[in-house]
């Protein structure tokens, strides 16, 4: 569930920051308590230390939980809002949702997706960039040689997490 930015007004602008545990460590997420703006591993996120710190709506944490359980299209079911990005790093991320869980997309078959078969460098920067780790799934884009290639901006440990959600959402890898 995406809101538009253009709805922003009428939401809560107070922002607070919750951590979740996971599979993959601590995850920390920014969000007015009707929305999501960010879904960053805790240890690599720039937290905002000036936001309250409070629990996470439970029907949020369950649907992270289940996705983690194997219902991966729990997540869909999350709010989400862009309040970040360009309109073309936005377009590369609305369009992430679409790439089945359990399947691989490379860089040119999403960039050919948005209709922009040349962007293909600029999509891996707007990849690396994602605010919504995970909801917005970039994990699933790799290498048109089937290589995995870096995950949220790094390559040691984003390579690690980015290979176990692939695995976890069933895709086999070389």
């Amino acid at each position: 569930m995406i809101t538009p930015l253009s709805q922003f007004s009428s939401l809560n602008t107070r922002c607070y920051a919750s951590v979740l545990p996971s599979s993959l460590g601590q995850l920390w997420i920014r969000h007015n308590l009707q929305c999501i703006f960010q879904l960053q591993y805790h240890l690599d996120a720039a937290c905002d230390l000036s936001l309250a710190l409070i629990d996470l709506p439970h029907s949020w944490q369950d649907a992270l939980q289940r996705y983690f359980a194997g219902e991966y299209a729990q997540l869909s079911q999350l709010p989400i809002m862009l309040d970040q990005g360009t309109p073309f790093q936005q377009q590369v991320w609305l369009a992430l949702p679409t790439i089945p869980a359990g399947t691989t997309w490379s860089y040119l078959q999403l960039a050919q997706h948005i209709d922009r078969p040349k962007a293909v460098r600029a999509v891996g920067q707007a990849l690396k960039r994602n605010p919504l780790a995970i909801i917005l799934p970039c994990h699933r884009i790799i290498q048109q040689s089937g290589n995995l290639g870096g995950y949220a901006g790094q390559t040691d440990i984003g390579t690690t997490r980015k290979q176990f959600l692939l695995q976890h959402e069933g895709v086999i890898l070389n």
